[in-house]
């Protein structure tokens, strides 16, 4: 009763219908609605409902977006086209496509998506005259600006800043509630192998976008660091590691996160990058074994340059010693 209880108070504070379902094999699509909680007034007309399954004991996510009528054989919380992409392997969506090539197709496939705002850090190079630059993912739910202040905190003149935001999208791991997202999720389990992989292609061709915006005002690619935070940490090894074929980035910063299968195969261009990964030994979201699997992983692929950092006792967070390791880093990687 407590859950029901919660779920409606849900409904009511975020104006979205919940409706749960509950398993039934006479049902078509093997599922039936057990409970409906509305939305206060009519701030949920029009709008699709969050669709939960309840399991007799807990509480799972239904893809938020498809009918529970529907006749699709992938799990609750999956999707026709993650299924399909995790089918297909490592990489598998794009086939061997790298570099321009997959940028260019993982933007079309991706269809037509509102990123946010594209924020600066402080201080701003002045006259825009800057030698390199940083390109800074945030995590699931979070913005831009969430991110900002470390570039004040690194008090690095010749370094421009940049920190994108993710675009709006309905998260399956979080009852299909919408928010900043560089590409679904569907579960923490770490025995569930689903991946957004046409998502996170997506986003990653965004940021490689904004790699060649940089590049359009005369910085080199050798110039730039790709940085990122948990969901936005996948997007830069993503983009590090895939596409970027032929002109390798100055390297890249991947903290409490985990190296997506959308970014393989490697090509042997990037194998010198540069990277700092960093996790907290006690990180409840992205577990720890993940980021040290994900580092092994790399060095599989044949990329040496690698550094390792465990925060003891920090969870899903960033501390300070991390960002001095963040700024050692900077300090090798995009001298002024």
């Amino acid at each position: 009763w407590g859950g029901q209880i919660e779920l409606a108070l849900l409904a009511r504070a975020i104006g979205r219908d919940i409706a749960v379902y509950k398993e039934d094999d006479a049902a078509a699509g093997g599922y039936a609605v057990e409970h409906s909680f509305p939305a206060s007034g009519t701030s949920g007309v029009g709008k699709e409902p969050i669709r939960v399954l309840f399991t007799g004991s807990h509480y799972d996510a239904l893809l938020p977006r498809a009918s529970a009528s529907s006749s699709s054989s992938a799990a609750p919380g999956s999707s026709r086209s993650a299924s399909t992409a995790s089918a297909r392997g490592e990489g598998g969506m794009y086939g061997g496509l790298s570099g321009d090539a997959l940028v260019a197709a993982a933007l079309k496939g991706g269809g037509a998506r509102r990123y946010g705002q594209l924020v600066e850090g402080h201080p701003v190079p002045e006259g825009d005259k800057h030698t390199a630059s940083v390109i800074w993912m945030h995590g699931l739910g979070d913005s831009g600006f969430g991110w900002a202040p470390v570039a004040t905190q690194l008090n690095m003149p010749h370094i421009k800043f940049l920190y994108p935001t993710a675009a709006v999208l309905p998260v399956t791991l979080n009852m299909g509630m919408e928010m900043p997202s560089w590409f679904d999720l569907y579960s923490l389990d770490p025995k569930d192998e689903r991946e957004d992989q046409e998502g996170i292609l997506a986003s990653a061709a965004y940021v490689m976008t904004l790699v060649e915006n940089e590049v359009a005002k005369g910085v080199a690619r050798n110039r730039i660091v790709l940085a990122g935070f948990s969901q936005g940490g996948a997007i830069s090894y993503t983009a590090a590691l895939r596409m970027t074929a032929d002109q390798p980035l100055a390297g890249v910063i991947a903290l409490s996160t985990w190296l997506p299968r959308a970014a393989l195969p490697v090509s042997d261009a990037v194998k010198a990058t540069p990277f700092l990964v960093g996790h907290g030994d006690a990180d409840p979201v992205v577990l720890y074994e993940w980021g040290a699997k994900s580092v092994d992983k790399v060095k599989e692929l044949g990329i040496t340059n690698v550094v390792f950092k465990s925060y003891p006792g920090m969870q899903h967070d960033f501390c300070p010693q991390e960002l001095q390791d963040v700024a050692a880093f900077l300090k090798a990687t995009l001298p002024p």
